[in-house]
């Protein structure tokens, strides 16, 4: 997906992540997997939701012994908003727009 040249948006592969060993306190931040019971205080997104719905759908894939299960996610570039701000839309934010989402799709079956 990296090398792919998939759109105008640049490709990170991020592995990075921390988890609450003691939630509110201590943290643990690695590049291999979350461990059980833990739970997702930040990865290369952030501290989102996304980033812990991922991680658990992966712990239940891999739980699964579903390996051969493509899983991941994606975390877009902000779209901005249009010149005027009255307006919901122009032109600048449409192509914005339909780049993200064609480049989306790209990045998707080039797996």
């Amino acid at each position: 997906m990296i090398d792919a040249g998939t759109g105008p948006f640049a490709v990170n592969y991020n592995l990075s992540f921390c988890e609450w060993i003691v939630v509110g306190s201590q943290q643990s931040c690695r590049t291999d997997n979350p461990a059980p019971g833990r739970v997702a205080a930040s990865g290369g997104g952030g501290d989102y939701l996304s980033n812990e719905s991922m991680y658990r759908a992966n712990r239940l894939r891999i739980g699964y012994g579903a390996t051969n299960v493509l899983g991941g996610h994606l975390h877009t570039p902000v779209l901005g908003q249009p010149v005027d701000p009255a307006a919901l839309t122009d032109p600048a934010f449409e192509k914005q727009r339909r780049d993200i989402a064609d480049q989306v799709k790209a990045l998707v079956s080039v797996v």
